[in-house]
Formats: C-alpha cells, structure tokens, sequence
C-alpha cells in the first residue's frame, strides 16, 4: 500500500444531487471506496471486489450489490482496465499554487480584518472589503466628533497592529497613520 492518509473530501459533497440520492449505507460506502482509492494512488481504481468486501470486513454479495448501486448513481464506474472512482483525480488534483495562495490570504484577511464576516460596522463607520481594498466609509447624516473619531483610529490601529503579528501586511487606510 502506499505513503498516502488523507484524501481530498470537498464540502460540496452536501449539496452534491448523486450523493444525496444515496442512502446512509451507500453513502458510507461511497467514502470508504473514495479511501480505498486514495490509499492505492493509481487514479481512482480499486482492487477486484473480492479484496474489497475482505478490506471492509463485509460479505461479498453486500458488497457486490453496494458497488452496482453506485455504479448506476454514477459513483463508480467501470472499463477495461477495472473499477474506478468516476473523476477521482479531477478532485484529487494538486491545486495550483498561485490559487491555493491567493485562497489562503483572503481567509486570514477576513479573519484579522472581520473576524470571518465580510462587513463590520463599529460605531458610525462601517468597513467593507471591496476587491481587496479596505475602504472607510462616513455616515453622512451627522458629523461624528473628534473624540469618537479618535477612538475609531485607535482600533484601526489596533487592527492593524493584530494583523502585522499575523503576518499579514494590510493595505494603508486614508485617515489611519501606521
């Protein structure tokens, strides 16, 4: 067997209309064989059957009427070279390093700047991100006095305090002095 423990699950799996079509013990064997074939490493096929219902400690005609299952939901498919998971290594790809980054630095943006929402209103200003751009924007119904003001800056600064020792380098925001 190979180096590989971990397989590539995506939670788009909930809403997937083939998998919600299955029943719980299909749906469990569905992921076991998505595991076999992340544990054999050779695109998505799986041993014969009969290793299978050994592997998984469960009789061979349970199995056998389990992989016809997911055959016919499109789970599995098979060809001349064997039975396979259908578009395993579509999912189980390497995703290119310039996404996976730019995945990544949006994440801990909206973690330090929002604490995960995409708008935080703080008193009369509220902070959107917008293309990646932090923008300030005033209530324009009343003037906000300097001591709130002030106080307004000070947790900016203190945000972007937070978000340097996170090791994010956050854009400058008009107004804000770092």
């Amino acid at each position: 067997m190979a180096n590989t423990f971990w397989i590539k699950l995506y939670l788009e799996i909930l809403d997937d209309p083939k998998m919600g079509a299955l029943s719980d013990r299909l749906y469990r064997r569905a992921i076991e064989m998505f595991l076999l074939a992340g544990e054999l490493e050779n695109n998505g096929y799986l041993l014969p059957e009969k290793n299978i219902a050994w592997r998984l400690r469960i009789p061979f005609d349970v199995l056998h009427e389990d992989v016809t299952l997911l055959m016919e939901n499109q789970i599995l498919e098979i060809d001349d070279k064997g039975l396979r998971v259908k578009n395993f290594e579509k999912w189980q790809g390497c995703i290119p390093i310039k996404d996976r980054m730019k995945r990544y630095h949006d994440r801990k943006q909206k973690q330090v700047y929002y604490g995960g929402d995409n708008k935080v209103e703080t008193g009369r200003f509220t902070y959107k991100n917008r293309l990646n751009k932090n923008i300030v924007e005033k209530n324009r119904k009343e003037e906000i006095p300097a001591g709130e003001l002030e106080a307004v800056k000070v947790r900016m600064r203190q945000h972007l305090e937070e978000a340097k020792k996170n090791g994010i380098q956050p854009k400058p925001i008009r107004g804000i002095e770092q």
